[in-house]
């Protein structure tokens, strides 16, 4: 899976239940920051590295909805 080319995705620490893509701000909650950040901080997930991000169901149902909004695709 890949970021859509020149998509900006920002996670801050300093924020860790918040991230900015495409100019947006998204909340989640806590327990799913660590995932977040990862996907904000790269540009490729491999599938191995998809499959243990979507192991969590809170995760997996907040990337379905950035997929559908066209922020990330598979190759």
């Amino acid at each position: 899976m890949r970021k859509v080319n020149g998509l900006k995705t920002l996670y801050f620490p300093e924020m860790p239940t918040s991230c900015f893509i495409d100019g947006e701000r998204y909340d989640f909650d806590a327990s799913i920051a660590a995932s977040v950040q990862t996907l904000c901080n790269t540009t490729e997930q491999t599938a191995k590295e998809l499959e243990v991000l979507m192991e969590d169901k809170v995760f997996g149902q907040l990337l379905i909805d950035w997929v559908n909004l066209g922020y990330w695709h598979f190759e």
